[in-house]
């Protein structure tokens, strides 16, 4: 009784790499990778000076900005890192508001590895205290998930706190 088998190839390598290809498309489809896009492709858009940089520079904004109104999709990020009186109190925070409301505070985001993203001042506004520029606060993106918790949201409420002396009173005037 003889086995028929399928005539191989002369250098035994290609046999191991054709049938690796094969198994990897039958797990994951053809396509698999045609439409993954970088992560701070996701969140920002490059600019001219960042495009093909691995980790790149925050824009910089330097022009004085007044401490303006913030919008009511902001203020319930803000409501979710501090407590406020009188608020109802929010369960989950969409990580694309989280990173709205920062923008709109006057941080600049960049990607850091893993899913690390740091937000770094950008604007000279009547919130953040004298000598605040260059400080950083960093944020973990959820994994499988596209929200924050609040227990995320406070413990990013007290970074907040920690670095500028934030707290709910400092938004009041604002909204």
């Amino acid at each position: 009784m003889t086995i028929d088998r399928p005539p191989t190839p002369s250098s035994p390598g290609l046999t191991n790499t054709v049938s690796r290809r094969l198994s990897h498309d039958a797990l994951y489809g053809e396509g698999f990778y045609k439409y993954r896009r970088p992560v701070w492709r996701q969140t920002e858009r490059a600019s001219r000076e960042n495009r093909g940089r691995r980790n790149p520079r925050p824009r910089e904004v330097t022009e004085e900005t007044s401490a303006g109104s913030i919008r009511n999709r902001d203020m319930h990020v803000i409501d979710a890192f501090f407590s406020r009186p009188g608020a109802p109190p929010p369960t989950e925070v969409a990580w694309t508001d989280f990173i709205r409301a920062m923008t709109h505070i006057g941080f600049s985001m960049s990607p850091g590895n893993q899913g690390n993203y740091r937000f770094s001042v950008a604007t000279r506004r009547e919130i953040f205290p004298p000598g605040s520029r260059g400080q950083v606060i960093t944020a973990h993106r959820p994994h499988g998930r596209t929200t924050l918790s609040l227990v995320e949201m406070r413990e990013i409420g007290r970074r907040l706190n920690r670095a500028f002396g934030w707290s709910a009173n400092t938004f009041k005037d604002m909204w």
